[in-house]
């Protein structure tokens, strides 16, 4: 059995959403966020990257579905 964690991993691997290097938020079309215009894919980001993020996702889902 595939776990959320590897579930989201392997979605997000497919995934062309670029976020800023910097502060995580998705591209949106314009430039900058928070002043730099680095971005990155998912899968370009490094892997203690890619942990952060998921954590991220995860932590927010966990936050989300208490509230339900």
């Amino acid at each position: 059995m595939i776990s959320m964690r590897e579930e989201l991993h392997k979605d997000m691997m497919k995934d062309n959403i670029e976020v800023c290097c910097y502060c995580n938020t998705p591209r949106n079309g314009k430039n900058g966020c928070c002043g730099e215009v680095h971005f990155v894919t998912y899968k370009d980001m490094e892997r203690q990257d890619q942990q952060a993020w998921i954590d991220s996702e995860l932590q927010f889902y966990e936050d989300w579905s208490r509230q339900q």
